[in-house]
């Protein structure tokens, strides 16, 4: 009996032992499991604050709001996560550093920085003159809306649309044009008025409208060409550059009564869907059309200029929504 229980006695221990291993194999894979669930924690920092990027653009204090929680979620990884806590102290303040340095960043970005300026004014121009490649009728109003970069770092990315609160005939880039800038119509969302000079008799008109570009055919091949315009035009650039400007010039018109017995009967189209309304005009015989003279009256006023669009300063993205006021 004596001699027996000893030997109880150490298979006891070795069965301990067998256990402890098994335990401690248990761990050692359940640690491969949560580094695991430790990754996707750490990407919900960075896709939070990219989200609010994103949102900044169109809501910028819920974008701004978004980012900042994402900081401060990164920041709790740092301090809470056990794989970051296994290893030397100065690794984790190491990150605690770097986290600090972009949120300074961020913040810089988003609250130190001067926004665009904008100027909206009328000039006086002489009928027959060539004013920015348009030639100028003494039915046009020149209207100039300035476009400036108050900072000391070049704002790139620049897509505004421009929109008067009167009838456009042309518009154009005033003077040499930065690098990369452009302007052009931008796509119709209200009446335009089209003309065209119909050598050959149709029997049909269509309408396409090709996401707000807008062309007009017949059954003959007549062409046809949009003379004024209330839907504005719009101003892209590549970068405007520090303490530059870029002036655009709005050859603005009224419609003279005829035109605007055409417009009302193209009123009549139901809110909200396009359409057209045309009439045939026959001038007098031995008369030339002028588009200018015979579809537009006296010099027009513009009170009020709107600007919407978005720019980059930095990394990020930010967005203009304006009424100016046009002086006089």
């Amino acid at each position: 009996m004596d001699t027996m229980f000893p030997t109880a006695v150490c298979m006891s221990k070795r069965r301990r032992r067998k256990l402890s291993n098994v335990q401690l194999s248990a761990v050692e894979s359940g640690n491969t499991t949560l580094s695991g669930i430790a990754v996707l924690r750490g990407l919900v920092g960075p896709t939070l604050f990219f989200t609010g990027l994103q949102l900044m653009p169109t809501y910028p204090i819920l974008g701004i709001c978004i980012c900042y929680f994402a900081f401060v979620i990164a920041l709790f990884e740092i301090i809470y996560e056990p794989w970051i806590l296994r290893k030397p102290i100065h690794f984790q303040v190491g990150l605690i550093v770097i986290l600090l340095f972009f949120s300074d960043l961020f913040t810089i970005q988003i609250f130190h920085f001067r926004d665009i300026r904008t100027i909206a004014q009328i000039v006086e121009a002489e009928a027959g003159s060539n004013i920015a490649g348009i030639k100028w009728y003494e039915q046009f109003s020149e209207l100039r809306v300035a476009i400036h970069n108050p900072d000391e770092d070049r704002y790139r990315d620049i897509n505004v649309i421009v929109r008067p609160d009167a009838w456009v005939y042309d518009a154009a880039i005033f003077d040499t044009p930065p690098d990369h800038c452009k302007v052009e119509k931008a796509p119709a969302n209200g009446p335009s008025l089209m003309i065209g000079e119909t050598k050959k008799s149709a029997t049909s008109m269509t309408l396409y409208n090709f996401f707000g570009r807008l062309e007009m055919h017949d059954s003959a091949g007549n062409p046809y060409y949009e003379i004024a315009t209330v839907a504005g035009y719009r101003l892209t650039c590549d970068a405007l550059e520090p303490s530059s400007t870029v002036q655009l010039v709005f050859a603005t018109v009224t419609l003279n009564p005829m035109s605007e017995s055409i417009m009302r009967s193209g009123s009549q189209i139901e809110p909200g869907k396009w359409g057209f309304h045309g009439v045939e005009l026959r001038p007098p015989p031995g008369h030339i059309v002028n588009p200018v003279e015979d579809f537009f009256g006296s010099k027009p006023t513009p009170t009020a200029v709107e600007i919407d669009g978005i720019y980059k300063y930095g990394a990020l993205r930010h967005r203009i929504k304006r009424a100016l006021k046009v002086a006089p």
